[in-house]
């Protein structure tokens, strides 16, 4: 757990296995950006 990567994230769902996902970067994404608010 102290070792995730900076882009990882881990995802314990009840009842589920737990699962490695990639964190999704929406203010560095174009499809995305315009619905960042930077301040």
């Amino acid at each position: 757990m102290r070792n995730l990567p900076a882009h990882g994230q881990l995802l314990v769902l009840a009842g589920q296995r737990p699962v490695f996902a990639e964190k999704l970067a929406y203010f560095a994404d174009p499809e995305f950006r315009e619905m960042f608010d930077p301040v």
